[in-house]
């Protein structure tokens, strides 16, 4: 819900303010970069999810240990994912 918000909300006030929609030109929408922030997303939801569905789906003779939950590896894991993304998305911006 965050995230949809603070990501829905300056346009929301964009438009309020000044009455019309937010304008993409072609050259972003055919840029590499929107390519390449797609496909890092969709990876860091794969991580994401398979780090925390893989407790469902072990055999293990304790059931409190086979509900979705991440692990402190899982979470230094995903931190990292999280500084490489921004690091390479920040040096595609740079260098264009």
């Amino acid at each position: 819900m965050n995230v949809l918000f603070g990501i829905g909300a300056p346009f929301l006030v964009y438009n309020l303010r000044f009455g019309l929609p937010v304008q993409i030109s072609e050259k972003a929408m055919h840029d590499s970069s929107l390519t390449l922030t797609a496909i890092m997303l969709l990876v860091t939801v794969v991580v994401f999810l398979s780090l925390c569905l893989r407790h469902v789906y072990r055999k293990s003779a304790i059931k409190s240990l086979r509900k979705p939950a991440l692990t402190l590896v899982d979470g230094v894991v995903l931190g990292g994912l999280y500084v490489v993304v921004v690091v390479v998305l920040t040096a595609r911006e740079v260098a264009s």
